[in-house]
C-alpha cells in the first residue's frame, strides 16, 4: 500500500492510520481550533478505518493550544466519543495539563480516555488496552467492542 493512504491532513491536524484499527491524531500547532475543524475529522476516520467502525486512537495535542469552553464541551460529547474504544492523549505543557485534568474532574467522555506526557508511553497503553479487549472478546467477555 501507498503511504500516502495511511496519512491524512485535515486544517487542524494530521492523522495517521498505524494498525487496522489504531490511530494518531496529531493536533496542529496554534491556540485555537474551531468545533468545525474537528468535525472534519469524523470524514478522515471514515477514509482510514472504514465508516462507523470502531477504532483507538493516540491524540498530540499541541503545547499552545488554549481550548474553548465550547470545544472542551464538544471534546466529551457523545458525536466525537461514539466510535473510540479508547483515546490516549499526549499533553505537552503545564497549561494543557491543567485544562486536561480540570474537564477529566469534571465530566468524562464516554470512551476510555488516559492522559500521557510522553507519545511512546501514549501508544504502549493504548496498545495494551486494545490487546486486552481482543482477549476478553476471545473469552466471551464484554466490553466496547461488541457495541
Amino acid at each position: 500500500m501507498e503511504m500516502d493512504k495511511h496519512i491524512k491532513k485535515v486544517s487542524c491536524a494530521t492523522v495517521v492510520k498505524l494498525e487496522e484499527d489504531l490511530l494518531k491524531v496529531t493536533v496542529n500547532s496554534g491556540p485555537s481550533i474551531e468545533i468545525a475543524q474537528v468535525n472534519e475529522l469524523s470524514g478522515t476516520y471514515d477514509e482510514l478505518v472504514g465508516p462507523d467502525k470502531p477504532f483507538y486512537v493516540v491524540t498530540v495535542l499541541p503545547e499552545d493550544l488554549n481550548p474553548s469552553k465550547d470545544l472542551r464541551d464538544h471534546w466529551r460529547s457523545p458525536e466525537r466519543c461514539k466510535r473510540k474504544l479508547a483515546e490516549a492523549v499526549v499533553i505537552k505543557g503545564t497549561a494543557m495539563t491543567i485544562i486536561a485534568n480540570f474537564v477529566h474532574k469534571m465530566e468524562m467522555p464516554e470512551h476510555r480516555v488516559r492522559y500521557f506526557k510522553e507519545e511512546a508511553e501514549a501508544l504502549a497503553w493504548i496498545k495494551k488496552t486494545r490487546h486486552r479487549d481482543v482477549l476478553s472478546l476471545a473469552e466471551g467477555g464484554s466490553n466496547s467492542l461488541q457495541s
